[in-house]
């Protein structure tokens, strides 16, 4: 998909975009497109391949599957690596196992790698039981592997009326598919042994409590319930209000693994269990095919090659818009023939790849755009002049206010030649008590903008109001010209001081060529703290060779930034072929859902549902908006807000699946069961499509409806979908298997 454009005021060669020619399509699917991975798994078939013990591996490689990876490696890629004939082919695999979850491909490190084994070594060290090092075993181990360190732990080793109990409170990355927010209890069965994982469905409250805990509840309990409630219902109510006396934090996570969930009234415990089972499931979610498994079981090499030979020089800078949005702009720079320059019709393009994300420290992916193919349109001589000088491809993402990573990767899509940056970013506190500041842009040239500047608008990369920058991205510039600093500097409203900044250019040899002393006035700050400096540094007469520009401030020593530049004589230098993306609005609505993602994947629900209720005020119709605002209403357990949000939309659709289900799961969530039975089988007769979810769900409303009947019958036709379901079939056995 092309999704770029060469912007013709910034690069007078540029014209329109247009879809790359079909012949061109053809040849790449011919000449270096890899075969899919679901067409090599299912030409495979793993009974016809020998099927090892673990226990006959050599020590290195059963660790490695047994132990090591046991709780991120997916059925597949274990059953595949259990097949392998040869400890070359297992160390292959192993190398592209790890290689496969790699959060920044093409450079040293593998972050993902490194993650892992900090969590294995810490249940090794930590988590064990009886025999050294084998924490690795225990639920506690398997956990911590899979989900890293819990935001917070509370432990209740000693309590008068329960057993040793630890509660675990995460906050994870809403695409594993789990809510954002959840409790895990760990007990100790009976007060002895290691701690085992809590399931509110099979074990149930009660079994929290010690023979004196149980003994208090049981005194003051009868043979039925208030209301005409059966005993075991008037058990566990019990057992929760002895654990809410012992800790309120315990007792409503054992009620529900779910933080807020039917305000703190009693809720299913199922829905606790569809909670387990996608923790369980996240291996599968973040890897559902492995098709370099199938490869390597069938001898294959991959049909695509990649090499990290492409020269690219980067930059990355965060600037602050006028509107008060923050926002990463970046500029890669490369060699013209490096890239797929041809023609078509006597019309000549240019085309390549480009990804981009941005990371927190965490590893965790708050924006990702996703390989884009980029293309340009030139005349013959603009086609002359790229293929004999460089291009520079400049983009703007928005993001949030913290230190994050940015990886860049731009990629020639024929010879498969790529590189690959990452940058650490931090945006400037625009709140602080102290003077504060990013990185300054070198830039080759600066442009403004004629008309007035409109945050309703598109903008440029580096555009900042209606300055427009072209990074100079370490050169190489003409030592007939010069190049220009633009530095955003933050400085508290109770400063009055000027502000002091300094520039120079060294040479190789540190000598200092330029030190310029720039005096920022306090009046000239903006509306939002910032002073603008904006030098022009002449770099007539400099001899060819490397130089760094410093900028720093003086009394403020952490804001001290080098650059590299590269001068050349005037009749080498080519000036850069640029390919700017366009960008949305800065306070447009897609920046804003951007945000608004960005948000939710850091934790920060109440903010992004706030920001959504903004977008929807301007737009009530936007669907991406109305779907984020659902996830995060529902993340914050905000349900009678979320329902007020459906409402009127199912009003004008009263008969759409979608709407009458999220229905269903809100009366679910706010304890109201007839409800959300009522809901939930409207939506079947409106075509629902009858999912193992849909059923599950609606199984268990009837279940904390005391249904039980229609419970069975609804679990019994989600396991005949899919009998793949341990929880489901638990939950018929111990809790269904007595019923009529």
């Amino acid at each position: 998909m092309t999704t770029g454009n060469c912007d013709s005021t910034l690069n007078p060669a540029c014209s329109t975009m247009k879809k790359v020619p079909p012949a061109f399509r053809l040849g790449c699917v011919l000449a270096m497109c890899a075969l899919p991975a679901v067409a090599i798994g299912q030409s495979l078939n793993l009974d016809d391949f020998e099927r090892l013990d673990p226990g006959t591996l050599p020590e290195l490689h059963r660790s490695w599957i047994e132990e090591e990876v046991f709780a991120i490696v997916t059925d597949t890629e274990r059953e595949v690596f259990l097949r392998l004939d040869s400890p070359a082919r297992r160390d292959d695999f192993i190398q592209r196992f790890w290689d496969a979850r790699d959060p920044s491909p093409g450079t040293p490190r593998n972050e993902y790698r490194e993650q892992h084994y900090e969590r294995f070594q810490y249940v090794v060290d930590n988590l064990g039981r009886k025999a050294v090092g084998d924490g690795w075993r225990t639920d506690m181990g398997r956990i911590y592997v899979l989900l890293g360190k819990p935001q917070s732990v509370n432990r209740l080793p000693n309590t008068s009326q329960a057993v040793p109990i630890e509660v675990w409170f995460y906050n994870v990355d809403p695409a594993y598919g789990t809510p954002p927010f959840f409790y895990l209890i760990f007990f100790k069965d009976r007060g002895v042994g290691e701690y085992r994982l809590y399931s509110p469905a099979i074990d149930g409250p009660e079994k929290l409590l010690n023979q004196v805990g149980q003994s208090e509840m049981n005194s003051g309990g009868g043979a039925g319930g208030p209301g005409g409630m059966s005993r075991a219902t008037t058990t566990e109510q019990g057992a929760i209000a002895a654990l809410r006396r012992i800790d309120p934090e315990l007792g409503n996570a054992a009620a529900s693994l779910v933080p807020g969930d039917a305000a703190g009234g009693m809720v299913s415990p199922l829905r606790s269990e569809m909670v387990l089972s996608r923790i369980f499931d996240i291996p599968e979610r973040l890897m559902p095919q492995a098709p370099w498994a199938y490869r390597v079981l069938a001898g294959d090499a991959e049909a695509s090659v990649r090499f990290e030979t492409l020269p690219l020089q980067s930059v990355a800078n965060v600037l602050i818009d006028p509107t008060g949005l923050p926002f990463v702009h970046f500029a890669t720079r490369t060699l013209g023939n490096e890239l797929n320059l041809n023609n078509y019709e006597d019309d000549y393009y240019v085309t390549f790849e480009v990804t981009s994300a941005i990371r927190d420290g965490d590893l965790r992916v708050l924006l990702d755009r996703p390989t884009r193919t980029l293309q340009a349109s030139l005349d013959e001589e603009a086609a002359r002049r790229l293929r004999g000088g460089p291009v520079e491809y400049i983009e703007r993402m928005p993001i949030l206010e913290g230190s994050y990573f940015l990886d860049i990767m731009i990629e020639n899509n024929l010879t498969r030649r790529f590189a690959r940056s990452t940058f650490d970013l931090r945006v400037p506190n625009l709140r602080g008590a102290r003077v504060d500041a990013a990185a300054p842009v070198l830039a080759l040239e600066t442009a403004f903008i004629e008309q007035d500047y409109d945050p309703f608008a598109d903008q440029y990369p580096y555009q900042v109001g209606t300055r427009v920058l072209i990074p100079a991205v370490g050169g190489p510039v003409a030592n007939n010209a010069a190049v220009d600093l633009y530095w955003q500097i933050y400085v508290p409203e109770e400063r009055v001081e000027p502000v002091i900044v300094r520039v120079a250019i060294n040479n190789a040899e540190g000598a200092v060529l330029i030190d310029r002393r720039l005096r920022l006035a306090i009046v000239s700050r903006g509306p939002l703290g910032l002073l603008e400096a904006a030098p022009k540094l002449d770099l007539n007469g400099f001899p060819p060779g490397d130089y760094r520009v410093v900028a720093s401030i003086e009394d403020e020593p952490t804001l001290r930034f080098e650059m590299p530049l590269r001068v050349v004589a005037a009749e080498d230098f080519i000036r850069p072929f640029v390919h700017a993306v366009r960008e949305p609005p800065a306070d447009g609505v897609e920046d804003d859902l951007a945000r608004a993602r960005q948000m939710r994947t850091a934790g920060l629900t109440d903010q992004a549902a706030t920001l959504l209720g903004e977008i929807l005020r301007r737009e009530p119709d936007n669907d991406a908006a109305f779907e984020l605002q659902v996830d995060l209403l529902t993340d914050a357990g905000r349900f009678n807000d979320l329902a007020e949000l459906i409402r009127p939309r199912l009003v004008a659709a009263p008969n759409a699946p979608d709407l009458l289900l999220q229905m269903g799961a809100i009366q679910a969530e706010l304890g109201e069961h007839y409800d959300a039975i009522r809901y939930y089988e409207r939506a079947l007769l409106a075509g629902s499509a009858e999912t193992t979810e849909v059923l599950n769900a609606l199984g268990s409303e009837y279940f904390a409806d005391e249904d039980t009947g229609r419970a069975r019958e609804l679990f019994e036709r989600s396991l005949e979908l899919d009998p793949e379901q341990p929880q489901i079939r638990r939950v018929l056995e111990e809790l269904l298997g007595s019923s009529g």
